[in-house]
């Protein structure tokens, strides 16, 4: 079971800019740059935030994954609504792995 499979928010904070020194400590590598730039193309490309292209790239997996939404705020909860309508083709979810 996948703990933190959003990596606590670090591309949604990265695209705000506001990413904890912790946050890039552990995911700024340049694997989670080419991802990162994955996810922003397919938001800009669908219209959507960028954490709804994370959510959607999870619950398209193969294994059974269930993202536990953090409702931080009504905003938070709309994405993640907004996110379960988000398709991915699969060339799009190959995207992040490529």
């Amino acid at each position: 079971m996948a703990y933190a499979p959003t990596s606590g928010g670090y591309f949604a904070m990265k695209e705000k800019r506001e990413v904890a020194t912790d946050l890039a400590t552990r995911y700024g590598n340049p694997v989670n740059q080419r991802r990162f730039a994955a996810a922003q193309d397919l938001a800009r490309c669908h219209g959507v935030a960028i954490n709804d292209v994370v959510l959607a790239y999870l619950v398209n997996q193969p294994n059974q994954t269930i993202p536990v939404l953090g409702g931080s705020s009504p905003a938070r909860i709309e994405e993640g609504v907004r996110a379960a309508d988000l398709d991915l083709n699969p060339e799009e979810l190959a995207r992040p792995r490529a």
